[in-house]
């Protein structure tokens, strides 16, 4: 839109001057692939004015290069949103998110759930009527009774000394 508006503003063809656009665009090596969209799409460098003076880069060059750069990539993002793998097995005792009806609704649906089987991140867990439920293990949390929390807390507070 910027290029249109330019071209507007310029007096000159919008159509003829978003192709030039679109064409330098694409003929612009990717900073993680390294290679341009055309090369990827044509598996051929576009011709310019000026001659290609580079070494032409091999596709598995370029599948590496890309996958080092998604990995750092997730690394990253996993650590700025403080990602944490699932801790909820097979046999456990859970609660299933559910929609928000209105303003009173609650996350998780009362009604513990167990967990039948985990594969990766896909949970099935088994409602008290037998129904069974596909979901991803970030609509699941572990159902704690009130003995185990209060369990949980008095632990902590052990190392405490009073005086």
């Amino acid at each position: 839109m910027k290029r249109i508006r330019i071209a507007h503003s310029e007096g000159l063809d919008w159509k003829r001057e978003l192709r030039k656009y679109v064409t330098v665009y694409r003929s612009i090596d990717h900073a993680t692939t390294g290679k341009s969209p055309a090369e990827l799409l044509f598996n051929r460098k576009m011709r310019g004015k000026l001659p290609d003076v580079t070494e032409p880069r091999t596709d598995t060059e370029v599948r590496d290069r890309d996958s080092e750069r998604k990995g750092k990539s997730k690394l990253y993002t996993d650590e700025r949103r403080r990602a944490q793998h699932s801790d909820v097995e097979v046999g456990d005792t859970v609660l299933v998110r559910q929609d928000k009806v209105d303003k009173f609704t609650t996350t998780f649906n009362a009604t513990p759930h167990k967990v039948v089987s985990k594969t990766g991140s896909h949970v099935i867990v088994e409602s008290p009527a037998g129904a069974r439920y596909e979901r991803n293990s970030t609509f699941v949390k572990k159902y704690q009774t009130n003995q185990e929390r209060n369990k949980g807390q008095r632990t902590r507070h052990t190392g405490l000394r009073m005086s």
